[in-house]
């Protein structure tokens, strides 16, 4: 057993100790992180106020102009073509809220911030300019940046030389415009706005069109009733039942159809759209008209031009499959149907049951009063198959070859 002396010895131990731990610490300097560490790379950047954005690195030179009193963005540098908005708000909001950890070493060279290797950005609105330098990335997510020519180097928590289109070709990091195209090519805002799918391959030309049973094609800007429900029918080169699985698909992929790349790198004589490998028209219910030219088809991609558009594009090969299916029902479909039409109801006979030999035979006599009449089975009415739609109904999209 301890004694109570004791006890009272180790506390005394106890609170001189924790008294003299208090001293050291409060004789030991604060250690302060170096002046700038975590504050903003640039304070009271605003980025809604940003009308235009210049990059340049090795001789490339791109420029993105904001559409007045709108949130979308062109490559004034590259024919006006339309930007990516998510990637430009990407660079924007990573350059505000970036912050910066001081270098102390101010080697432009071993930062990839000499003038041969850095990127350049500015960032210029109404009221005010900023320039930044922008060099290697340490890590993912970091870059060194200078806010000045020759100024201090920061480290920052962003990876502003990639966000600015800066990707990786073999040993070097190049400027690359295609990062900021917007590739997305919508011809329709929904499957429903489409009334008529017109698609020639070879000297083939196979139409469809949404047709009232019994009444004939939606004519544009028509009003339906609620009752109303059009069907997708062949119209050309005679009328038939139309794939409607194939017929919603395509309808679908003009919504949002996505280009490869722009084919800058095709030559005009290579591209193939002289002497088309198909070609696609689409009349939409409010009257326009969008029509499609596929060229030349390799293994992965195909060009593509679209009426209206002055650069055509490169699409993956399976896009060109997707809108260029067959739109006809197939044969074995409709013998399917048509047998399933005229197959008779077929009702489960019973056999009758065995007697057994010690059962005495009972009313071997026919019976005086007939057996009931079988109740009807009406037949369901067939549904009005739409008409064959004739070429002087209404005008067809035009789909000529080039002599």
């Amino acid at each position: 057993m301890i004694k109570p002396n004791m006890i009272i010895v180790l506390l005394l131990l106890c609170a001189l100790l924790g008294v003299g731990f208090l001293l050291i610490k409060g004789d030991r300097p604060a250690v302060k992180p170096p002046s700038g560490q975590g504050e903003k790379l640039l304070k009271g950047f605003n980025r809604d106020s940003v009308k235009t954005i210049e990059i340049k690195k090795g001789g490339v030179t791109l420029k993105l102009l904001k559409k007045d009193k709108e949130k979308d963005w062109t490559l004034a540098s590259h024919k006006g073509r339309a930007a990516k908005r998510d990637r430009v708000d990407t660079l924007l909001d990573n350059v505000g809220m970036a912050s910066k950890d001081p270098r102390n070493s101010t080697d432009a060279k071993l930062f990839h911030l000499d003038e041969k290797n850095r990127t350049e950005a500015v960032f210029e609105s109404d009221a005010a300019k900023v320039t930044l330098y922008i060099g290697k990335s340490p890590d993912y997510n970091k870059s060194f940046v200078r806010t000045e020519e020759g100024g201090p180097i920061y480290e920052v928590d962003r990876g502003l030389d990639t966000d600015a289109g800066v990707r990786t070709e073999g040993d070097n990091r190049i400027l690359d415009p295609a990062y900021f195209y917007d590739l997305s090519i919508k011809l329709a805002s929904s499957a429903d706005d489409i009334i008529d799918i017109a698609v020639k391959k070879g000297h083939e030309v196979v139409r469809v069109q949404k047709v009232l049973p019994g009444k004939g094609p939606v004519q544009p800007k028509q009003e339906l009733g609620k009752d109303e429900k059009p069907v997708w029918w062949v119209t050309e080169p005679e009328g038939g039942p139309a794939d409607d699985s194939n017929v919603s698909s395509i309808a679908s992929n003009f919504t949002n159809l996505n280009a490869k790349s722009y084919a800058d790198n095709v030559p005009e004589k290579e591209r193939g759209l002289d002497k088309p490998s198909a070609k696609v028209v689409l009349r939409l219910k409010d009257g326009t008209q969008q029509t499609l030219t596929f060229g030349k088809i390799d293994s992965d991609d195909v060009i593509l031009s679209i009426a209206g558009k002055p650069d055509p594009y490169k699409v993956y090969k399976y896009v060109y499959d997707s809108v260029t299916k067959d739109l006809k029902k197939k044969e074995e479909e409709k013998k399917d149907e048509k047998k399933a039409e005229a197959a008779p109801l077929k009702t489960e006979v019973k056999p009758p049951e065995p007697k057994s030999a010690a059962e005495p035979a009972k009313n071997l006599v026919a019976p005086t009063t007939p057996p009931p009449p079988p109740a009807k089975i009406e037949q369901e009415a067939k549904p009005i198959l739409p008409p064959a739609v004739t070429k002087e109904s209404e005008p067809k999209p035009k789909l000529e070859e080039k002599k």
